[in-house]
């Protein structure tokens, strides 16, 4: 019958691994109690009212504003993200493309805050990229590695689980060192709709603002926490669509 093993020498102890696990325990739990009280609950405290604007014309409000209407190409897809490049791709989704309510546009004002970041300051919103990916990617990999180990009998279970748990630490750790980019970006996007008639009535532009901020929480998860946690926004959203219903 084979054997469970790892290394030999201190990491052997049993005593040891719980240390780490709970140690990497915290920040995982530190990135998902952020998330759900800063973009979670404050999406739910928004007012879902719908606007008299569309987002294709908020984006090009805002892209004129930051003077990205030469460098971005506008676009509607099938999800909506900000691609760099030249030309840089801000894509919406047709919610967001055709919707006027305070979400879709909230969206909008984020996406157009990314493309102004990254024109500014390429090098950080670079870093911020990178870490999100990371967060996708390292943790996906590392259990499959894990699963692959134990099931060759190399490893024990518990000492997978610990070095899975480790592994989503990395990556909200990295998450969250590289937040205050997005924040930043977020913040001015933000400004600009609350301060201006980016939108007619000023409490559209509050509640705009406010989402845009609140949406920049988002990606402090790993991507397979934030698979389990769900798409900010997606139960308001569906409330609302009921209601026009």
């Amino acid at each position: 019958r084979p054997t469970r093993r790892f290394v030999d020498g201190p990491l052997t102890s049993p005593f040891m691994w719980k240390i780490i696990l709970l140690v990497s325990l915290v920040p995982p739990i530190a990135v998902v109690v952020m998330r759900t009280w800063f973009c979670d609950r404050a999406l739910r405290k928004l007012r879902y009212a719908m606007t008299n604007q569309s987002g294709e014309k908020l984006a090009e409000h805002l892209l004129r504003h930051f003077k990205l209407s030469e460098v971005v190409e506008l676009k509607m897809k099938k999800r909506s993200r900000f691609v760099p490049g030249e030309p840089a791709v801000l894509a919406l989704s047709e919610s967001a493309w055709r919707g006027k309510d305070v979400l879709s546009l909230g969206e909008v004002a984020n996406l157009v805050g990314r493309a102004a970041m990254e024109r500014d300051h390429a090098d950080l919103w670079g870093w911020r990229d990178w870490a999100v990916r990371f967060g996708v990617a390292f943790p996906a990999f590392t259990v499959m590695v894990v699963v692959f180990a134990v099931a060759v009998a190399k490893l024990s279970a518990f000492v997978g689980i610990v070095i899975v748990v480790a592994a989503f630490a990395l990556a909200s750790v990295l998450l969250l060192a590289t937040l205050p980019v997005e924040l930043e970006a977020a913040k001015q996007a933000a400004a600009f709709v609350e301060r201006t008639n980016a939108l007619p009535r000023r409490a559209d532009g509050e509640e705009v603002a406010r989402c845009c901020r609140a949406l920049a929480w988002r990606k402090i998860v790993p991507g397979s926490l934030e698979w389990v946690l769900g798409k900010p926004g997606r139960s308001e959203r569906n409330s609302l669509e009921d209601s026009k219903q």
